[in-house]
């Protein structure tokens, strides 16, 4: 099968490589569309567990084949894959929060993914969705899950500063108009802001945080300045949510970690999501996820070079997506 391949750090291509092998328990889904995250740039930057390896973890398919332990009306079906693998034998799996798994796998960084024609998935895995939705909507399932848990962590009758705009903070947005939540954005680029405008978002602009004043703030960046912002943005009792992933240390100056203190602001770590329930969640609502807007460019397999140089150093995108078929 065709496959985009990482053979070391800014070294990928498509090539020819076995397809899976599906185990007792699996489907073999054929991937119709696969998301391409912050963090594979990170990886193909940076560097990787190993390598070789296929990276890609926001996928959605059809089960062509099953093993012969599972029922074969399976095949043909529409998919999502929860990419995390756990143990299912540690305490956090015993309790079900399989995300914070003590010896998970993971597919796209600690073994192969999405970048390809073919993958083999656990069954339990696999959420299946209605085949009124396309494959690229269905494709924004992972990152919309991790949305709808960040969201979760707080009150429903507040109000909430957004600080990041990458596609998981504005799929937080969504969600929370859903709830009918007042959003407001924090924002340094004018073309962002009024992408997200044109979604129906308030934006903020970074030089007007300190006259605003939140209940809570979603960092979504994973940055000193914007956990900065969220700590000078949120009111005394209120609540920070880190979502955002640090491209490294995190060092908050004495004044204001003693605001974190004096105010008694809460902050609360996310990682990933809470599978099934969220999932469940996206998976009926997907209608409510303007794909076409949000996923801004599209590649082949055979793009892949193209499409990390240009993802990289674009000036506007919000996601970048690989298609098959």
């Amino acid at each position: 099968m065709k496959a985009c391949v990482l053979q070391g750090i800014e070294k990928i291509e498509q090539t020819k490589v076995a397809r899976p092998n599906v185990k007792v328990g699996e489907a073999l889904v054929q991937i119709k569309a696969c998301g391409i995250c912050s963090s594979d740039l990170d990886r193909f930057h940076k560097g990787a567990y190993h390598y070789p390896l296929i990276l890609g973890h926001e996928i959605s398919g059809e089960i062509v084949a099953v093993a012969e332990d599972l029922d074969k009306n399976l095949i043909g079906k529409r998919v999502v894959v929860f990419p995390l693998l756990p143990c299912k034998k540690c305490q956090n799996c015993q309790s079900r929060n399989y995300a914070q798994c003590e010896n998970y796998n993971y597919f796209g960084s600690r073994r192969d993914g999405g970048f390809a024609e073919f993958l083999s998935v656990p069954l339990w895995n696999l959420k299946i969705f209605e085949d009124k939705f396309d494959f690229l909507n269905a494709s924004l399932c992972e990152p919309a899950a991790v949305a709808k848990h960040a969201l979760s962590k707080l009150r429903a009758d507040k109000r909430i500063c957004i600080v990041g705009s990458g596609v998981i903070g504005i799929l937080i947005g969504i969600w929370a108009k859903l709830e009918n939540l007042r959003i407001s954005f924090l924002i340094r680029n004018a073309t962002k802001a009024k992408f997200l405008e044109s979604l129906g978002f308030e934006v903020i602009f970074n030089e007007k945080i300190a006259t605003q004043k939140f209940d809570s703030c979603i960092e979504c960046v994973g940055s000193e300045e914007s956990l900065q912002s969220c700590i000078e943005a949120t009111k005394s009792k209120g609540k920070i949510i880190l979502v955002g992933n640090p491209k490294g240390a995190i060092n908050l100056p004495q004044k204001v970690y003693w605001k974190i203190l004096r105010e008694e602001l809460q902050i609360i770590g996310v990682w990933n999501s809470d599978y099934p329930k969220d999932w469940d969640f996206v998976l009926k609502n997907l209608d409510k996820i303007p794909a076409k807007s949000l996923i801004t460019h599209t590649f082949k397999l055979q793009e892949c070079q193209e499409a990390f140089k240009f993802l990289s150093n674009a000036n506007f995108h919000i996601k970048g997506t690989f298609v098959n078929g």
